[in-house]
């Protein structure tokens, strides 16, 4: 087990190395693409959970306004253990950094709601492998949420073309697979 998080650790130093080295051009670039795509998928989805890019992650910002503009934006708040989804109307006067830096919802301002109101769920990860795994920052939060969706809820992992592995990750128990990638 301790070899499995020292592989997992290897594998996430070297994406966040390849994410720190690119360009903001090539960043600006992946966000504009994604926003063109991505706004084609949500078409057929009422509610998505999505997230706020952090640190290198790619951004989420255009998405995430248009996504409120059409009432369909959720975001998480890691509280405890959990991930607490919220329904986000204004993202840039609703959203507070946590201890990490995060940028996560108010909750006197962005009422809770529960799972069963999320049709497609966008997932951030540090870098994904060809099978649909990711490998995030190491908390646990969207592997211990994604255990308590429905199977029929979509979930596809964000981010940049420079964050796909060609080898298979370590996979462990806990470890959920998406149904999909979308690498920009």
């Amino acid at each position: 087990m301790e070899c499995l998080k020292n592989r997992k650790q290897d594998i996430r130093t070297f994406f966040k190395r390849q994410r720190a080295e690119m360009s903001s051009e090539r960043r600006k670039s992946a966000s504009l693409q994604a926003q063109d795509k991505l706004m084609r998928i949500f078409n057929s989805h009422t509610q998505i959970l999505s997230f706020v890019g952090f640190k290198q992650e790619i951004d989420t910002t255009l998405v995430n306004h248009l996504l409120a503009k059409e009432g369909k934006l959720l975001l998480p708040r890691a509280v405890g253990e959990e991930l607490h989804i919220h329904r986000v109307m204004d993202p840039s006067s609703q959203l507070e950094a946590n201890s990490w830096g995060v940028f996560e919802p108010i909750p006197e301002l962005c009422p809770r709601v529960g799972v069963e109101y999320i049709s497609l769920v966008l997932v951030p990860g540090i870098a994904f492998d060809p099978d649909f795994h990711r490998i995030g920052y190491g908390k646990g939060y969207y592997d211990r949420f994604l255990r308590h969706i429905p199977d029929s809820m979509k979930v596809i992992g964000l981010g940049y073309k420079e964050q796909l592995s060609q080898e298979l990750f370590p996979v462990e128990p806990h470890d959920i697979a998406l149904d999909q990638v979308c690498l920009f």
